[in-house]
């Protein structure tokens, strides 16, 4: 549902990526109020911050980043192009991730999940022919970019997530992603009409929020590349 929302504000990619972040912040903030007493001993935000070492900072500002291009490109697929193409392209992560996560974890590779990557990869082929317009090119770069940067910050968080909750490491990335993307908010020519604020809203605190919660968490049961491979039927959905 993310990029039929988005495709009907009328803003650029950039904007739309910061009002996401920022209405799945003002989301979050009431859900760690209520449950601040699971966030003692270091596993919370405070735990987040409290790791001194250049490593663990870097670790955390990377997540933000790749979240926000993960974000950026998908939004400008889905408007150079199509929603169908934009979520397709999206779907070749799972052959990115199990192409990386083995190298990033010294972990065998396994044949099942790179053959299951392939046959993502060629679907998405087929359907970047069948569906070829003036922007279809374009839009299926954009869209590999956006599958590239939710690899890493998925791989990334798999390494994060052993030691902090998925609450704590979403409030991050959000922060960051809407750091990055305020900047965009310079370029608008009038503020978003009271429609766009509430399709906004919805992207933000419901489509983004939640699904974010639910994959971070997943990755304390999964291997990324199970959990990718399971999002993956999102477009035949």
């Amino acid at each position: 549902l993310i990029g039929p929302v988005a495709k009907l504000v009328p803003l650029d990619a950039g904007a739309i990526s910061f009002f996401r972040a920022a209405f799945a912040l003002a989301a979050l903030a009431p859900f760690l109020a209520l449950g601040a007493g699971s966030f003692r001993g270091g596993l919370g935000v405070v735990g987040l911050f409290a790791e001194r070492r250049l490593h663990a900072l870097a670790t955390h500002g990377a997540l933000g980043l790749f979240l926000a291009g993960n974000w950026y490109f998908y939004v400008l697929a889905v408007q150079v192009s199509s929603v169908a193409l934009a979520v397709i392209c999206l779907f070749t992560y799972p052959l990115f991730t199990a192409i990386l996560e083995p190298l990033f974890f010294s972990e065998p590779f396994r044949a099942l999940d790179l053959v299951a990557g392939a046959l993502v990869l060629a679907g998405v082929f087929v359907m970047v022919d069948v569906g070829a317009s003036d922007g279809t090119a374009l839009g299926a770069l954009y869209g590999v970019l956006s599958a590239l940067s939710f690899t890493l910050r998925n791989l990334f968080s798999r390494q994060a997530i052993r030691k902090h909750r998925a609450e704590a490491l979403v409030l991050v990335q959000l922060a960051v992603a809407a750091c990055v993307f305020s900047p965009f908010l310079l370029g608008l020519s009038a503020p978003p009409s009271p429609r766009d604020l509430l399709l906004l809203a919805v992207l933000g605190s419901g489509l983004t929020l939640l699904s974010q919660l639910l994959f971070i968490a997943a990755l304390k049961q999964l291997s990324t590349t199970l959990a990718s491979l399971i999002v993956a039927l999102q477009p035949v959905l």
